[in-house]
C-alpha cells in the first residue's frame, strides 16, 4: 500500500459522500442536493410478504429488505461498526440503487466515514465496501430478478467528525484548519468528542458521551404537551414544536409551551457543560475553537458560550460532517482507493 498518490494520476470524478450516522439513516450529498435515507434492514419473510412487500435483496445468503418505513421488533439499523461491516455494501448497493448511480461507478468516488474508535479496521472496512455481490428481486425487473456484481475503484474513508472540521474550515476560515479543534457532534442519544491537531484526529483525546443526546430533553418535553393537551404526540413532533420554540394551539400561541422549550434548553445546556465539564475541561478551555454540530446544536445556538465556542455559520448542523466529505479536496488524514489501489493520506 502506498502513502499517497500523486495527483497527476487522478481523474476528475463525479463526488457521492455519505454519513451513515449509526442512527438507522444515512444523510447524503450528491451534485450539491441533500438527501436522508432510512437504513433500517428486516429480514425478507411471510411477514413481509402478508403486508405486501414482495421487494427484496440477497446478499450473503440473507433476504433482506432495506429502508422499511415501518419497523417491526425484528428491524435493525445502523448502530455499530459490526453492523456496518456487515451490512454496509447492501446499505451503499441500496444508496447507489435510489441515485441511479449503479451504471456510473467508473466515474464515481464515494466518500464516507467510520468512527474514530474503529479507525484502526479502516482498510478492512474500504476492502469489505469496495465489491458488492447482490441479487435484487422486484416486478419492476423483466425476469423478476437482477444480480449485480459491483466494484467501487474510488473510495475515501474519513473519521466521524472529521468532515465537521473541513466543512467549518472551508466556510469560516478561508480553509485554514485551527491548530486545535475539538468538535462536539451532539446526536440524537450520544454526543462525541473529537479533538484534532493541525487537522489530525486524537483518538486517546477522543470519546463517546452515550446517553447524553437531544433525547434527554425531548421526551420530557413530548410528555410534557401530552399532560397539557390530553392528546399524544410522537416525537418527531415534539421535535418540529421544540426546534420552532412555540406551538398554536386552537388558534392561539401557548405561553406554557414557550416557556417550557426555554426552561429544557437551559436544562439541557446546563446539563452539557456538566458533562463536559467533567470529561474534557481543559480541551474545552485551550481548543483554539469548540465547533458544536450534528443535529442537537440547532436547539443551543441562542446559548451564550466562550468565544472559542464555535457554530458553522452556514447552520445547516446535521449535514456539516457529509457536507466536510463532500467539499474536501486536501484529502489530508484520510485512507483512499484510487484507481483500485489504496493509499494513506
Amino acid at each position: 500500500m502506498s502513502t499517497q498518490a500523486g495527483q497527476s494520476t487522478l481523474t476528475p470524478l463525479t463526488k457521492l459522500a455519505i454519513d451513515f450516522g449509526y442512527s438507522g439513516y444515512a444523510k447524503c450529498v450528491y451534485q450539491d442536493q441533500f438527501f436522508k435515507f432510512q437504513l433500517s434492514i428486516d429480514f425478507f419473510n411471510n411477514y413481509a410478504i402478508a403486508y405486501g412487500q414482495n421487494n427484496h435483496y440477497e446478499f450473503e445468503n440473507e433476504k433482506l429488505i432495506v429502508g422499511t418505513s415501518n419497523q417491526t421488533e425484528d428491524s435493525f439499523s445502523t448502530t455499530d461498526y459490526k453492523f456496518l461491516h456487515k451490512y454496509g455494501p447492501i446499505a451503499i448497493f441500496y444508496i447507489l440503487e435510489k441515485l441511479n448511480l449503479i451504471d456510473q461507478l467508473d466515474k464515481l468516488e464515494l466518500k464516507i466515514g467510520i468512527a474514530l474508535i474503529d479507525w484502526n479496521k479502516r482498510l478492512e472496512f474500504l476492502n469489505r465496501m469496495r465489491t458488492i455481490s447482490i441479487s435484487c428481486f422486484g416486478s419492476n425487473f423483466p425476469n423478476g430478478s437482477k444480480s449485480f456484481d459491483l466494484k467501487l475503484n474510488n473510495i475515501t474513508l474519513y473519521t466521524q467528525g472529521q468532515g465537521s472540521g473541513k466543512y467549518f474550515t472551508i466556510v469560516d476560515r478561508e480553509g485554514v484548519y485551527p491548530n486545535t479543534l475539538l468538535v462536539i457532534d451532539i446526536g440524537y442519544n450520544t454526543i462525541n468528542l473529537i479533538y484534532f491537531e493541525k487537522g489530525k484526529p486524537i483518538a486517546n483525546r477522543s470519546k463517546p458521551l452515550p446517553g447524553h443526546g437531544i433525547s434527554t430533553v425531548i421526551k420530557p418535553f413530548q410528555n410534557f404537551l401530552e399532560s397539557i393537551t390530553g392528546m399524544n404526540f410522537s416525537e418527531a413532533e415534539a421535535i418540529g414544536y421544540f426546534i420552532q420554540g412555540s406551538m398554536i394551539f386552537h388558534g392561539l400561541e401557548k405561553p406554557e409551551v414557550t416557556a417550557e422549550i426555554i426552561r429544557l434548553k437551559g436544562v439541557f445546556i446546563k446539563k452539557l457543560m456538566n458533562n463536559l465539564m467533567v470529561s474534557e475541561k481543559k480541551g474545552l478551555a485551550t481548543s483554539e475553537v469548540v465547533l458544536f454540530t450534528g443535529g442537537g446544536a440547532y436547539y443551543i445556538k441562542d446559548a451564550q458560550f466562550p468565544p472559542n465556542f464555535k457554530f458553522n455559520s452556514k447552520g445547516i448542523h446535521e449535514f456539516e460532517n457529509v457536507l466536510g466529505y463532500f467539499y474536501d479536496t486536501t484529502y489530508d488524514n484520510t485512507t483512499r482507493i484510487i484507481n483500485g489501489e489504496m493509499y494513506e493520506y
